[in-house]
């Protein structure tokens, strides 16, 4: 089970800070922008571990 840390930062703020300092992005912060401006995450079916 994975789980999220939700802040009250929008998408496009939290988007403007991770643009600003790319180098410090967890792949949770990412994934959270993602879903926040409408991306649903699609799993593969068997043998790979990569979300599409």
């Amino acid at each position: 089970m994975i789980l999220y840390t939700v802040s009250n930062e929008g998408a496009d703020e939290q988007l403007e800070r991770i643009k600003r300092n790319p180098r410090n992005v967890r792949p949770e912060e990412l994934d959270l922008v993602l879903r926040r401006s409408g991306f649903v995450p699609e799993r593969p079916g068997s043998g790979s571990s990569h979300t599409t």
